[in-house]
């Protein structure tokens, strides 16, 4: 059984879907596979795919942080925020200097409120936005919390920049760089993005597809328990093994976790994944994610 993730390097031009169905392909049998984030056609990067019995722990992979790298043309506008758009130039924008965008940047970091575009998949009443835009229709789209961690000025040449973002789930690169140039009285497309890791899984280890004829599918497959890498983790006996089987509680005891902690992975003694556990009380958890009756 094939159960565990794969760091996928998402060229331009495909969406990420498309990079799910190839990763389908390219397995022996029928597998499930999702991916844990998407990244539009134009952008390039990172893609995390699980596959088998993993894509239940995708929800762990979406709450890791995410660095970019965007670059961004200031005097131009489009529909889609980005140069995939209809794009116009912007009258009478004002010469940015460089100092006067270091200067912007930095009031973006934090907990801050982003309005997603109207070509985005963020729903509203119950339909997504891009299909209402293709429509010509414009949504009520309200403002929302997101996470900065970073951002920092890689190149400027004006009316070019380019910049690379850490950020939490569900940020709109496009249109950071947006808020940015409004914030200077100007307006900007995003040109390129490229999304060089998600957590731990980073640009430099992605495989590229085009490399799986020439080696065994399963050898770009890796332990799912990267997938749950914030999470503690205890090992457990064939004792507490065979309690999980049966879907019983654990009690927490001897493994000395902080009340704080209200989930936990859970291994055998040759560190392979078989739960995520969650805190049932003070002194027990029980399985939120059970991995056990699939393994033995």
């Amino acid at each position: 059984m094939t159960f565990g993730v794969i760091n996928v390097f998402k060229p331009g031009g495909s969406t990420s879907r498309d990079i799910v169905n190839q990763v389908q392909r390219a397995c022996p049998g029928k597998l499930k596979a999702g991916h844990a984030g998407t990244l539009d056609p134009l952008a390039t990067g990172v893609l995390v795919v699980a596959v088998g019995p993993a894509t239940k722990l995708i929800q762990y992979v979406q709450h890791l942080r995410k660095t970019y790298v965007g670059r961004f043309r200031l005097g131009l506008r489009s529909d889609t925020e980005d140069i995939t758009g209809e794009v116009v130039a912007v009258p009478d924008d004002p010469l940015i200097s460089e100092s006067e965008l270091q200067t912007a940047l930095h009031s973006f970091v934090g907990m801050i409120q982003q309005t997603p575009p109207q070509f985005s998949a963020v729903k509203v009443d119950g339909q997504r936005a891009y299909k209402a835009a293709r429509r010509g229709e414009t949504l009520d789209i309200k403002a929302r919390p997101v996470e900065v961690y970073s951002i920092r000025l890689l190149e400027f040449n004006y009316p070019d920049f380019e910049i690379e973002i850490v950020c939490g789930k569900g940020t709109y690169v496009r249109t950071l760089g947006r808020d940015i140039a409004k914030s200077l009285k100007s307006d900007t497309v995003m040109t390129t993005l490229t999304r060089t890791a998600i957590g731990d899984f980073r640009i430099e280890d992605a495989h590229r597809l085009s490399d799986v004829p020439q080696c065994s599918f399963e050898s770009m497959v890796d332990d799912p328990l990267s997938m749950v890498g914030s999470l503690p983790t205890v090992r457990l006996d064939s004792v507490e093994l065979e309690r999980l089987r049966h879907g019983k509680r654990l009690s927490s005891a001897k493994w000395q976790l902080p009340d704080s902690i209200t989930e936990t992975a859970a291994t055998n003694h040759d560190g392979q994944l078989l739960a995520v556990l969650g805190r049932k009380s003070e002194s027990e958890f029980g399985s939120k994610i059970n991995f056990v009756p699939q393994l033995y």
